[in-house]
């Protein structure tokens, strides 16, 4: 994943990003790689962890995390807001994209969509 940016990275700089469609390709199937990345972190600590206890060399009470139920919760309340923030974040910007696309031919779309277009057009304006 780290070279696939350094890649982008390299690529952007040389104005061939958008270009490059073997890296496009790459960037598509490097997709389901962070979930695959967790899902065998975990795989890995649990399959590490699991056979110590399951024959009483490690005792169960030394396996489980230290961590106590507040601080979980309060890990999880930080990863849930940042990442409500992160998707409303992107969906605010795919939609004023998509507007945007939609009002620069504002004579062929429906009614629906003027009164943003013309909100938009003022906005600019000024």
């Amino acid at each position: 994943m780290l070279a696939t940016a350094v890649t982008g990275l390299w690529l952007r700089r040389r104005d061939r990003l958008y270009e490059a469609r073997w890296f496009q390709r790459l960037v598509l199937f490097m997709g389901p790689s962070g979930l695959v990345a967790l899902i065998a972190g975990w795989i890995t600590t649990e399959v590490g962890r699991q056979p110590w206890t399951v024959y009483g060399v490690l005792r169960t009470a030394d396996a489980v995390s230290s961590v106590g139920a507040q601080q979980a919760g309060v890990s999880l309340l930080i990863l849930v807001a940042v990442y409500k923030e992160n998707w409303l974040a992107i969906g605010f910007k795919e939609t004023e994209v998509v507007f945007s696309y939609r009002c620069a031919d504002a004579d062929k779309v429906d009614d629906s969509l003027v009164g943003h277009c013309a909100f938009q057009a003022h906005a600019s304006a000024e």
